[in-house]
This record gives C-alpha cells, sequence and structure tokens, in this order.
C-alpha cells in the first residue's frame, strides 16, 4: 500500500513517534541574505518566569546606587570573568543646576548576590559619553568596552580594553574623525560577516 506524506506522518503521531518533514522545519534568514538559521524547539519554549507572584518586577528596587551622575548609557555584561553581570555606567556633563562635579564613566562589579553599592572601576578620563557598547574587540577573549563620546568639546569616542581582572580604566584606542564630530550613540555587531565585530555610531557636529 503506497501512503503520501500526510499519511505517514499521522502514523507517526499515532504510534507515538517523531517525524519531521522538511515543511515542517523552521528557517530564517536575515534581511540581506547572509545568515540562514534553522530554529529548533526548546525545553523552555512557552515558559515565563514570573516574581512576585503574578508581577514580573517588584514595585520598589532591591538595589540603589550611592552616586549622583547623570546617566547616558547602560551595558550588562560579564567584565571579569567571574560568571556575574556586571553593570558597565555611561556618564555625561551638563550645565545642570546644582551641578554635577564627576561624569567619569564608571563600573559595578557583582558581588554574588548583588552590585557592589560604590563602583570599584573608574575611568581615568573624563568626557561627555553617550552611549556605552561592550564586545571582544580585540579576539583576546576578554570584553572591551565601547565608549561614544562627545560634549561640547567633541572628544573623540574611546575603547577600554578587557583584560583577566576588568577592563583598562585608561583608554587604550580613540577615533581619529574630523573635528566638530558628537557621537550619539552606538552599536556593536559583525557587519562584514567576517567574524570580528564592527562598530556603528551615530552622529551630530557642526
Amino acid at each position: 500500500m503506497k501512503l503520501n506524506g500526510t499519511a505517514v506522518a499521522l502514523l507517526a503521531a499515532l504510534a507515538g513517534g517523531s517525524w519531521a518533514t522538511a515543511q515542517d522545519r523552521r528557517i530564517e534568514v536575515s534581511p540581506d541574505g547572509q545568515l540562514t538559521v534553522e530554529v529548533r524547539p526548546s525545553p523552555t519554549d512557552g515558559l515565563v518566569t514570573t516574581r512576585r507572584r503574578d508581577v514580573l518586577y517588584g514595585t520598589t528596587p532591591n538595589w540603589t546606587s550611592t552616586l549622583r551622575r547623570q546617566v547616558s548609557g547602560l551595558a550588562v555584561a560579564d567584565l571579569n570573568g567571574d560568571g556575574k553581570l556586571d553593570l558597565v555606567v555611561g556618564c555625561y556633563t551638563s550645565n545642570s543646576y546644582p551641578p554635577y562635579p564627576d561624569w567619569e564613566n564608571l563600573i559595578y562589579f557583582n558581588t554574588g548576590t548583588q552590585l557592589e553599592a560604590t563602583p570599584s572601576w573608574i575611568s581615568a578620563d573624563e568626557v561627555h559619553t553617550n552611549d556605552v557598547e561592550v564586545g571582544d574587540l580585540n579576539h583576546d577573549t576578554y570584553p572591551d568596552i565601547f565608549s561614544a563620546n562627545g560634549g561640547f568639546a567633541f572628544s573623540p569616542s574611546v575603547i577600554y580594553w578587557g583584560g583577566p581582572a576588568g577592563p583598562s580604566n585608561v583608554p587604550g584606542w580613540s577615533s581619529q574623525v574630523a573635528g566638530g564630530t558628537w557621537a550619539t550613540d552606538a552599536a556593536i555587531c559583525d557587519l562584514d560577516h567576517d567574524g570580528d565585530l564592527d562598530i556603528v555610531t551615530s552622529n551630530q557636529g557642526q
């Protein structure tokens, strides 16, 4: 007896077996056609984890920074290789009143139960930062921090290179762009599919 694909699939399902055809596979292709992935089922599909009964997050903060700063960008990553997520904070300056006396970039390292109350990493430079991004930009396995800078001083964007204990607080790379350019945002991705992370910035200027 000859059975079509639908009949075979039905018989397999009734017998308790698993069976998939090419039509059942979920294939997704990036808009530029460069990346193709097959999405496969996961044991956590359809599961939602909540806290405080039916509320995803509590209504009061569990951690609060002790510093008064103007914050322009945040990034979360394990920056010192201890398996815990740390918080990178980009800070900016302005003519606010009362004035903000400090605007270095900061890292609050994770102590295991929460973030440290006072950041133990403070950037050596103090410039107007609009965004921070984290990625292994030089292929040494350590996460680096890209700081998209600007402000009225038109400070160049910089990279703090990562290391075993965390990134250096002294920039090891700075952008070389025409004067009067102010970076407003940044994104990290492999734009040319060569295995290296690239950086895109949006800018304004005069």
